[in-house]
């Protein structure tokens, strides 16, 4: 692939930014591009093409398709991607597939696309922002967790985000390669104390229980978070039921694994009863599964005994986003369109 030239570059800088001007977006503030392209007069749909992952179309008004066969995080960049196409290329219509966006496009207006979703998400001055958040300082290295982390928090591809920070941070090529090497799965597991996530395309968050009420996540995001406990004593942490959702009942966010880790770093199941005597952490894995408020009540007790004899209670609660798909249906008609 080869670069574009300074000017094309800073050209394309300009587009991304006089985009996000016109819109009062801060450059410290995540975006929600789809709110983007409804503000910039355009209709957005969703549809479930299996290898096409967005279209720019300049039919009537002019508008954007996005595939529903892919991950939020990636249905966000590539939205960005076809508002760069309409910004730019605006004269022409853009069908978009894994080539152009994921892998190096080596098409000028592909590459163009890219670069503009690059900057129009994740400004230089929101990304330094998230650097000094995760205590990460202008010559300290930025490693494969903080760069998952960040891609995780804006709801971005982990490749997208790697790219950006060896942008912004002027890293080597080698260096890059590095960080792009490191499987966003194996970071993962990693977060979820060595378990194996139940969709490994799903993005893994890992708050201390009194940060949970202020995470928001995508359906299909798993959550996993941590309480001391003491086998010795004969009590455990234990959901109570099921979540109840708020104020749709067909939302909730459900728990399904519960492990306990002793001081010495073995685990064993909640299942197994099989007590160690030494104290550590109940480590519970949640999975957000449809869109909503939820709330999920821990119990201390004895396994044996009802919920009403419970010597404490933690009630975890938070908010799922509805998929991207379920909030665009604020546009008039799609126009007819051949199929590819």
């Amino acid at each position: 692939m080869a670069p574009l030239r300074p000017q094309q570059y800073q050209s394309v800088i300009a587009a991304a930014s006089e985009v996000r001007d016109e819109l009062g977006l801060s450059d410290e503030q995540p975006v929600d591009v789809f709110d983007a392209i409804r503000r910039r007069g355009l209709w957005l749909v969703f549809q479930p093409m299996d290898q096409v992952l967005g279209v720019t179309l300049n039919h009537g008004s002019g508008g954007i398709m996005i595939t529903t066969r892919r991950n939020p995080a990636l249905q966000r960049f590539t939205a960005a991607h076809e508002l760069g196409h309409w910004e730019m290329h605006g004269t022409e219509d853009m069908w978009d597939f894994d080539a152009d966006i994921t892998a190096n496009p080596s098409a000028p207006k592909e590459l163009e696309a890219n670069v503009f979703a690059s900057n129009f998400l994740l400004p230089r001055r929101l990304l330094n922002r998230r650097l000094r958040d995760k205590h990460v300082g202008h010559d300290d290295p930025v490693t494969p967790k903080v760069a998952y982390e960040i891609s995780r928090d804006l709801g971005l591809s982990y490749t997208a985000t790697v790219n950006r920070i060896a942008e912004v941070r002027g890293l080597s090529a080698g260096v890059r390669r590095e960080l792009l090497k490191v499987a966003p799965l194996d970071i993962k597991r990693d977060l979820l104390g060595g378990l194996e996530p139940k969709n490994s395309r799903a993005p893994v968050w890992n708050p201390a229980p009194e940060q949970i009420k202020d995470l928001v996540v995508d359906v299909g995001d798993e959550i996993v978070t941590t309480i001391p406990e003491n086998p010795s004593t004969g009590y455990q942490w234990i959901p109570s039921g099921q979540s109840k959702s708020v104020p749709d009942d067909s939302a909730s966010v459900i728990v399904v694994d519960s492990t306990f880790e002793n001081s010495n770093q073995r685990e064993i199941t909640a299942q197994s009863g099989v007590a160690t005597g030494a104290p550590g952490i109940r480590r519970f894995h949640l999975k957000a599964n449809a869109a909503g408020e939820w709330s999920q009540e821990l119990s201390l007790r004895r396994p044996f005994e009802p919920p009403d004899k419970s010597i404490d209670v933690q009630v975890l609660s938070g908010r799922v986003k509805p998929s991207p798909e379920a909030v665009s249906s604020q546009f008039n008609a799609t126009p007819q369109v051949g199929t590819q």
